[in-house]
């Protein structure tokens, strides 16, 4: 992981996955640059965040992905059972610029995230029964 904070501010909250598989990466050169990382929340494939960005609690973004000023609502992690609960979600390759993910949906691209639709994360994860005893 690397830190670059030139006038801007970096925030990561706790118990967060942020690394595997390729590193990551946060720059932010300008003093109106606030990077927000939530709780529990999970940046794998070697992303980068420049500028500013608002990750909420229990968002993720995975795959070699640039994000610039985009915002990915809160929910709850990828543990959670229903995954039209969990956090925004951003994945694939490419670059995302300007978006606004909310809770329980993703963007799936490769190339430009906002030639790309939102759809519900259980269109990637169906939902499965919870048998109560």
């Amino acid at each position: 992981m690397r830190i670059a904070v030139q006038s801007g501010s970096v925030v990561i909250g706790s118990n967060c996955d942020i690394g595997q598989e390729g590193g990551f990466t946060f720059i932010a050169d300008e003093e109106q640059d606030e990077i927000s990382i939530g709780d529990d929340v999970r940046l794998n494939g070697g992303e980068s965040i420049i500028q500013s960005a608002k990750i909420g609690d229990g968002a993720q973004i995975l795959g070699p992905i640039r994000v610039q000023q985009c915002q990915l609502g809160r929910g709850g992690s990828f543990r959670e059972h229903d995954p039209d609960s969990r956090g925004g979600v951003l994945k694939g390759t490419g670059i995302a610029r300007n978006l606004n993910v909310p809770a329980g949906m993703v963007i799936q691209s490769f190339g430009l995230f906002t030639e790309a639709s939102l759809r519900p994360q259980s269109d990637f994860h169906p939902k499965t029964k919870v048998e109560k005893f």
